[in-house]
């Protein structure tokens, strides 16, 4: 048998390509994201809105990774969605009043 000579080769313990890694995270996460929106739907049917609320808090998270979203942009989209119904509102008040879901104060993200 031969020695070498100067320093080792390096072997990767595996050949699976990053993307390959990486589809795979994705489509674990796409799961995930299936089964946590069927227990939202179930807590939802069960009345436990406040249980189902906080997963989909959970649920928009895991959305924003998958689609590549910065709590940045949220924030942005948040602010101006914002605007737009303190517009609307101040030219029908009436509408805003009928568009309203149960009497709970809206999500305000924070960091």
């Amino acid at each position: 048998m031969k020695q070498s000579d100067g320093t080792p080769r390096i072997h990767l313990a595996s050949s699976t390509p990053v993307e390959m890694l990486a589809a795979n995270l994705q489509a674990r996460l796409r799961a995930t994201l299936a089964t946590l929106e069927q227990c939202q739907a179930s807590l939802a049917n069960d009345a436990e809105h406040e249980t189902a609320d906080l997963l989909s808090v959970a649920i928009l998270q895991l959305r924003m990774k998958l689609r590549g979203v910065t709590h940045t942009e949220l924030k942005l989209l948040c602010d101006v969605q914002a605007a737009e119904q303190q517009a609307q509102a101040a030219r029908d008040p009436k509408a805003a009043r009928r568009r309203r879901r149960r009497g709970r104060p809206v999500l305000e993200l924070v960091k």
